[in-house]
């Protein structure tokens, strides 16, 4: 009896370890596809605008948008999500996000007049679904994986950035193969398959809980914190950084004579970059808070040093160096990974430290303020980058 007690348990806990891993990659997967989703019309998308009217701003404002929906959403799905539940979020972001690339690839035939109009609304409910599915994603690794928030998150967010790499790679390939519906109607394609599997192995995923006053209360004082309030700009900072670059790298890159698909392999350096540093940097970012503020104050004076020379600024003095933009583009994926990955661990501890328990709630709080955080930078960065 004693011997089938022991092959039970050592059964239950090889079960418990698969379904663990499989956990991890499904999150992964999404994490990957969504950034995909994201990135994949950065090569095409500041020509196709150019030839529908739109000016470097207006492109500068279809790519803000995005994150501007998700900064403002992702707070809300924190809090819903404590009603919902976390699978419920996941799969109704994830369809959302998937009909909105359906519907981007039939704005090729849209009317020039109704073209940026099109453009934004669409934009803006593919972001509602990103965010609510990246929450969700945050919130589950939180709760199911208590002592290794920083492998899985790493994990997650190498995915992304290879996510970030492999989008503008494919979207310039497709676009040049098929137009401009193609990479949308793939994105779309892989979206439904990762969405009938994931949300198969998700189906058992807890939970709503509810939301008393004083919880409210202490969400406040979370989001008028001082050390939160440094915390988001610093994300914030992070996130403008790197996302200027994408309504004018592109034009700028193409008067080296760059082709569409050569303009996304240059986007590659920085994805590719990102996705190797994140999981390297997690385990330093476990060890204390001491560690993770240097890394976060190494990586942001890396990331303004390598921001000067990206272009490069008047001040420096040099010309236009195709090597020195792909470098440049290589050292703020590193930079970055350093830069993001503690700061999670970071929000959750001062919501801790402010009387929020343990709990589904404050894991889905934390995970929308820190997305938030991180696109509004993404939406000042495009915007800003719109007014060369």
């Amino acid at each position: 009896m004693e011997d089938y007690g022991i092959q039970s348990n050592s059964r239950t806990t090889s079960q418990s370890k698969k379904s663990s891993i499989i956990l991890i990659g499904c999150l992964c997967s999404i994490g990957l596809c969504m950034s995909a989703c994201y990135g994949v019309l950065t090569p095409f998308f500041p020509l196709e605008g150019s030839i529908k009217g739109l000016t470097s701003w207006q492109v500068g404002l279809v790519f803000s948008v995005y994150e501007f929906t998700v900064m403002c959403f992702s707070p809300i799905w924190g809090v819903m999500i404590g009603h919902t539940g976390s699978y419920f979020l996941y799969v109704a972001g994830v369809a959302t996000s998937l009909c909105c690339n359906v519907l981007f690839g039939f704005l090729a035939y849209c009317p020039s007049q109704w073209y940026l109009i099109m453009c934004l609304t669409v934009r803006i409910v593919e972001a509602m679904g990103f965010s609510a599915a990246i929450t969700a994603a945050f919130t589950i690794i939180a709760s199911k994986f208590p002592d290794r928030i920083f492998t899985v998150i790493g994990f997650m967010e190498s995915a992304s950035g290879l996510g970030f790499m492999i989008g503008p790679m494919a979207g310039g390939a497709l676009y040049q193969l098929g137009g401009f519906p193609l990479p949308f109607f793939t994105c779309a394609g892989i979206l439904l398959l990762i969405l009938i599997f994931s949300g198969t192995v998700m189906s058992g995923i807890p939970q709503t809980m509810a939301t008393t006053e004083a919880h409210h209360i202490a969400c406040w004082r979370l989001l008028t914190a001082i050390s939160v309030i440094w915390s988001v700009l610093l994300v914030a900072s992070g996130s403008a950084f790197i996302t200027s670059t994408n309504p004018t790298l592109q034009p700028f890159l193409s008067t080296f004579g760059l082709t569409p698909f050569q303009v996304g392999l240059a986007f590659t350096g920085m994805g590719g970059l990102y996705a190797a540093t994140t999981p390297i940097v997690g385990p330093f970012a476990n060890k204390s808070s001491r560690t993770r503020i240097n890394m976060i104050m190494i990586s942001a004076i890396a990331l303004a040093f390598v921001t000067f020379f990206l272009g490069p600024a008047p001040l420096s003095g040099l010309s236009p160096s195709l090597i020195r933009t792909l470098v440049a583009i290589g050292f703020f994926g590193i930079s970055l990974g350093v830069y993001h990955v503690p700061q999670y661990q970071l929000m959750l501890d001062n919501a801790f430290r402010s009387g929020w328990p343990d709990s589904l709630q404050t894991h889905g709080l934390v995970a929308g303020l820190f997305n938030s955080s991180m696109s509004l930078g993404a939406t000042i960065g495009p915007l800003a980058a719109g007014f060369n």
